[in-house]
């Protein structure tokens, strides 16, 4: 039997219930297929093999490790997988929705960034930036100020019917780790924290409309810096930023594929670039810069 899902504005097709996807939908054709299925253990020819990826132009074989599975997404439209027989699910769950989604949305011809987005009053922004910056729980603290989630860590952009670049609605929960969520006031009790994630946990929040892609308005860059800083990126620096949030690894002909993508990034949308001092936590000085533009 299988089961639809709306996500990135994808129909789903999974043979499995997945609650991190919500409830399963009527009426979604299936435009793309994800089944169990004999995975081979490297891809050949690949045309790139970096970590736990193999890359061809068609192809992205993503092997999840003893506790998860083998993934092989083709042309975008179907995604085969083998467990392990010691497949952690919540594990299986997190590779198939990121890293392996990531790759097929990356086939699909969509620019893909690692970043969270939000519905604010004029369009969506999306947060990125470094590892260990604040993202997440930058992004829940949006969430309570009434601005729902578009996606979280992953957000998929492509040019909409009228042009405009969009970001379509992906992921319906936020990643927080026991001190982000009792901060913010979060009810965590019965989530499960999960070692391989650094014990966060999977938090449902309020999100936008799953069926409808959002304008992109600007982009959030949080770093590591030794003051609270602000300053809006142009030029070579603004396109660099931009690199370090693609969602990878990615074939070069594949980035040069969407240049025009790129173009409009670099001309159209704002990027604001906020130093966070690494012994000093500033949310509300990061989320005062967000919310006033």
């Amino acid at each position: 039997m299988a089961f639809a899902y709306l996500m990135h504005g994808i129909a789903l097709s999974l043979p499995f219930l997945c609650p991190d996807l919500g409830a399963p939908e009527c009426g979604l054709d299936g435009g793309l297929m994800v089944e169990a299925g004999p995975v081979p253990h490297r891809l050949e020819p690949a045309t790139m093999c970096l970590g736990q990826h193999d890359l061809s132009p068609a192809a992205m074989l993503f092997r999840g490790g003893r506790h998860s599975a083998r993934f092989l997404v083709e042309n975008g439209a179907r995604i085969t997988f083998s467990k392990n027989p010691r497949c952690d699910e919540a594990l299986f769950v997190h590779h198939l929705l990121c890293p392996v989604m990531a790759g097929a949305l990356w086939q699909r011809g969509s620019c893909v960034l690692h970043a969270s987005s939000l519905l604010s009053p004029h369009g969506a922004v999306l947060v990125t930036g470094q590892s260990g910056a604040g993202k997440s729980t930058t992004v829940a603290r949006l969430v309570m100020d009434g601005w729902p989630l578009q996606t979280d860590d992953i957000s998929a952009i492509g040019a909409g019917a009228s042009g405009v670049l969009e970001i379509q609605p992906g992921a319906r929960a936020i990643q927080l780790d026991e001190q982000a969520s009792a901060s913010l006031g979060f009810d965590t009790r019965g989530l499960e924290r999960h070692a391989w994630q650094r014990q966060k946990m999977s938090v449902p929040v309020p999100i936008a409309d799953p069926r409808r892609g959002a304008p992109v308005v600007r982009i959030i860059f949080l770093q590591h810096a030794e003051t609270f800083s602000v300053r809006t990126a142009r030029g070579r620096d603004k396109l660099d930023l931009l690199l370090q949030a693609i969602y990878g690894p990615v074939l070069p002909d594949v980035i040069a594929g969407i240049d025009a993508l790129l173009g409009r990034f670099l001309r159209d949308i704002e990027m604001v670039v906020i130093g966070r001092p690494p012994e000093q936590w500033t949310l509300e000085e990061v989320v005062e810069v967000i919310r006033d533009g």
